[in-house]
């Protein structure tokens, strides 16, 4: 039934809509032969026109299906209608017309007749029920409504006796309202000087297309050339610069007050000043800023990765592969993108300024979805909305994570990550849908909680997979400051293996006491003597140097007889962590990623050993075992044997098989040596498996 009806819609309405339109054309024409009645002084014939023209005219009024565009129709009929009558004598059906027509627009004034009579009859009919306003508004150019109907300025307007709302507004001025009193057959006059508010300040730029920031707000861009208005050209010139290269920003009005003005275009130098806006009581004249040019800017891009030949994506354009030097490069605002398949991104916002060249490290990293923030009822909606502000300014500064936000439009979706009767399965399924559809490795979510006088914030971690989650808490002194807790997300844990030892040994340069883990081309017995060309006086300014996390050092050597040149690059590291301690899930994030980024046998094998770590202390004893399993310390790895000895052993004896612990810890036990954790690392692994070994004796009585 609804399907016939919605047809009966489709099939009559048009046909509605065209008897309309022949209704309007036949008015039309009734109106052309009244006209034509009229000026061949056919008074009659021309009324009986209009009397069925006017009385459509007033079924439609009746109705409400009266348009605008039928009032000058509706206007023009009473007028010949009233004209006609008073010709024919009859005063009061012409009086009745006029009437009318005075009701609907006393301000007009007939056109049809030129008799004096007629007039003085006409307006002795209005001065009985209209009086004049005599209307002067400064600027001339203001807006003007009386009871919401526009009229031109600096006039005299009838209108009916009564109250009416007079209003006036420009650009740049004050609103300006009244009520205003009429009195029939009397005149009142209503002077209007609107009050400046701000002032209209030119800009003229090069190059085109510049885009202009007004506190920080941005206010346009320069695209209309100088020359198209004369009085730019003139100014242009006159200040003495070529107008043909310059483009205008207009129609900005701006408060009274000092302005931070920022100009800015790819491939320029920026430009920032402050400008002082005075109003002008009088006249408020437009401010001319004196044309502007800004520098051309352009520098060498160099773009390296880890792991290497990765794609490069610039503010969303193709450029190759890493290593990748782009020269005359704009400079300002550039969106990078470094990324390779399988084995995570890069993503950073970069400011590049000057022209000296700039390179830039990327390393690839996962992806975190920041999902929100939900707060209990206590927490006040204003420092909720300032905490939402800032964290989502100070999320894409973490280093350790790329950061994409959801746009998912259910607000109450955080609060599931919260709820008590949302289940971990629920949370976790949720968590790996969001990551599968942004796509990210994990979801970051937080919540606001009220104690007493204080908020406290806690910032949840889940990694689908992984159980329960990651969350460190805060108390929140300033909602509009979340950098602290995002840097406590960041905070980075210490590997274990560390440095190069030095020594001073007052014999000309530092004497090496330890190398400083796996791979390190520096021995023992080593004397540095300089390092990236600077010499080195101290222990600590050489521990400095060389921390390459980064890069790599050039390091002068003295070898036995012999001056060597090294070229030091960061030996890769193993590191711990404890069972069920915070922070394993964003760690588990971080090592899986090293594996895929790895380039080598040593730094596959050492991320190997640092992810299942983690996942001993995830409780996941299988997942670590298959890892150190696959982690091979043969060739150069070769060094991280006995981490790896250790590292198996504690995942077996949180397995429960104390008698496979034992026998790896045998093993370690007997190597020779000063045996450390990550080879020449801080942690000595003797005193760790000897402690191991007596809990797994232990563990056998038991």
């Amino acid at each position: 039934m609804r399907k016939i009806a919605a047809l009966l819609l489709l099939i009559f309405v048009p046909l509605a809509a065209q008897v309309t339109m022949e209704e309007v054309g036949a008015l039309s024409d009734q109106m052309d032969k009244a006209s034509d009645a009229f000026r061949s002084y056919k008074f009659e014939k021309s009324i009986d026109i209009l009397n069925s023209l006017i009385a459509t005219l007033d079924e439609w009024d009746k109705n409400g299906s009266l348009q605008e565009s039928d009032e000058a129709l509706y206007k023009k009929a009473l007028e010949i209608r009233g004209v006609s009558y008073f010709h024919l004598g009859k005063d009061q059906n012409s009086k009745e017309d006029f009437t009318r027509l005075i009701r609907m627009d006393p301000d007009l004034n007939p056109e049809i007749t030129s008799s004096s009579k007629i007039m003085r009859y006409y307006n002795t009919i209005r001065d009985s029920m209209a009086g004049s306003l005599v209307l002067l508004v400064s600027p001339p150019d203001a807006s003007v409504t009386i009871d919401g109907k526009p009229y031109p300025g600096n006039r005299t307007i009838r209108l009916l006796e009564g109250l009416h709302v007079l209003k006036a507004s420009a650009m740049g001025y004050n609103t300006f309202s009244k009520e205003i009193q009429v009195q029939a057959g009397k005149s009142v006059q209503e002077t209007v000087n609107l009050r400046p508010n701000a002032r209209r300040v030119y800009f003229f730029i090069k190059p085109g297309g510049a885009k202009l920031f007004v506190d920080g707000k941005f206010a346009g861009s320069a695209d209309i050339p100088a020359s198209r208005k004369a009085e730019w050209t003139q100014y242009v010139s006159g200040a003495g610069y070529d107008p043909s290269g310059y483009f205008a920003i207009e129609a900005l009005y701006l408060p009274p007050g000092d302005h931070r003005i920022e100009i800015a275009a790819p491939c320029y130098s920026t430009r920032k000043f402050t400008i002082p806006v005075a109003l002008d009581a009088v006249e408020n004249k437009p401010g001319y800023i004196k044309p502007i040019e800004l520098s051309k800017e352009t520098l060498t891009l160099r773009i390296t990765s880890h792991p290497g030949n990765a794609l490069v994506e610039i503010d969303g354009s193709g450029f190759g592969t890493t290593p990748l030097e782009l020269k005359n490069f704009c400079s300002g605002n550039h969106l990078v993108r470094v990324f390779k398949k399988g084995q995570g991104e890069y993503s950073q916002n970069v400011e590049l300024k000057g022209t000296a060249p700039v390179e830039l490290k990327a390393r690839l990293r996962p992806t975190l979805l920041w999902l929100g923030s939900t707060r209990d009822q206590e927490v006040p909606p204003e420092t909720f909305l300032a905490f939402e502000g800032s964290v989502k300014t100070s999320l894409p500064g973490i280093s350790s994570f790329n950061i994409v936000f959801s746009k998912e439009e259910n607000p109450f979706l955080p609060d599931t990550f919260f709820a008590r009767g949302v289940s971990e399965a629920e949370q976790q399924s949720l968590a790996k849908e969001l990551c599968a559809k942004y796509p990210a490795e994990g979801v970051l979510v937080s919540k606001l909680r009220s104690e007493g006088d204080k908020v406290m914030v806690a910032l949840r971690l889940y990694v689908p997979g992984i159980e329960r989650f990651d969350e460190p808490k805060s108390l929140l002194l300033d909602a509009r400051d979340t950098s602290f807790l995002v840097k406590k997300f960041d905070a980075k844990k210490e590997p274990a293996s560390t440095s190069p030892a030095f020594y001073d040994d007052g014999k000309g340069g530092l004497l090496v006491l330890r190398s400083g883990g796996c791979g390190a081309s520096l021995m023992p017995g080593d004397r540095v003597m300089s390092i990236n060309g600077n010499e080195v006086k101290t222990a600590r300014e050489a521990s400095d140097l060389l921390n390459v996390s980064d890069g790599a050092a050039t390091v002068v050597l003295r070898r036995g007889p012999d001056n060597i040149t090294e070229t030091i690059g960061a030996s890769p590291k193993v590191f711990l962590f404890r069972s069920g301690g915070q922070g394993c899930r964003k760690q588990w994030l971080l090592c899986n990623q090293e594996i895929l980024s790895s380039e080598d046998a040593l730094s596959l094998t050492a991320a190997r050993l640092s992810l299942a770590s983690v996942e001993i202390a995830l409780g996941r004893t299988n997942a670590a075992l298959e890892l150190i399993d696959s982690a091979a310390t043969t060739g150069e790895a070769s060094c991280l044997d006995s981490t790896r000895k250790y590292i198996k052993a504690v995942a077996l004896f949180h397995e429960g098989d104390a008698t496979a612990a034992k026998a790896e810890l045998s093993e370690l036990l007997s190597l020779q040596g000063d045996i450390r954790l990550g080879s020449d690392g801080k942690v000595l692994l003797a005193p760790l498996a000897e402690d191991l070994m007596k809990m797994a004796e232990n563990g056998e009585r038991r």
